[in-house]
């Protein structure tokens, strides 16, 4: 299959299935809603797939699939933060595939496709980019050096601002700070 997505409801009404493989396929984006309806399945096998970038990957226990196997896909992109949520199967296995490695590795370490063991996924899965690093395990990098992107950055500072101000006046000073610290990351962007 060569798709330009996986298009929402794609497996509306699919119940009562053995195994449901998709694999050696180019899929393109994974959207929102695209295994909903998907029920009773044994096992969900994502394999030696191209996905451009998956916007929704959602199976929770009204799915009631066991297993989820993820492997040897390439992820040009990774996922956002709560775009993949896997709930109530009996087994998640995400193993060879090959992710970007770059900023966005942060949020895709504490995502589901981790699966809270992220030395393991480390080890079991590798780098699609920065050029560098393709095809390198991911277990040979070391994460602390590669900078969070800005967005999650940005994301943080604001967070770090709504605290509750301690006199009348520092709320607003965490307002500047927080845009003096745009302002200094614009100017460095435009260099």
């Amino acid at each position: 299959m060569d798709l330009t997505s996986l298009k929402p409801h794609t497996f509306r009404g699919l119940t009562h299935v053995h195994m449901l493989a998709i694999q050696e396929s180019e899929l393109g984006v994974i959207r929102a809603g695209a295994f909903e309806g998907l029920t009773q399945v044994g096992s969900l096998n994502l394999f030696n797939n191209k996905i451009d970038a998956i916007q929704e990957f959602v199976i929770k226990p009204t799915n009631r699939v066991r297993i989820v196997r993820l492997h040897g896909n390439h992820v040009l992109e990774t996922p956002l933060p709560g775009a993949v949520v896997i709930q109530g199967v009996e087994t998640l296995s995400v193993l060879g595939n090959h992710f970007p490695c770059d900023c966005h590795i942060h949020t895709l370490l504490v995502s589901p496709l981790a699966n809270g063991t992220t030395g393991e996924f480390r080890a079991k899965n590798f780098c699609i980019s920065p050029l560098e690093m393709n095809g390198k395990a991911m277990s040979g990098m070391d994460v602390e050096t590669i900078g969070r992107c800005q967005e999650q950055v940005t994301r943080g500072n604001l967070k770090a601002s709504k605290r509750p101000a301690d006199s009348g006046g520092s709320g607003l000073v965490s307002w500047v700070q927080v845009l003096v610290a745009l302002l200094y990351w614009a100017v460095l962007c435009a260099r």
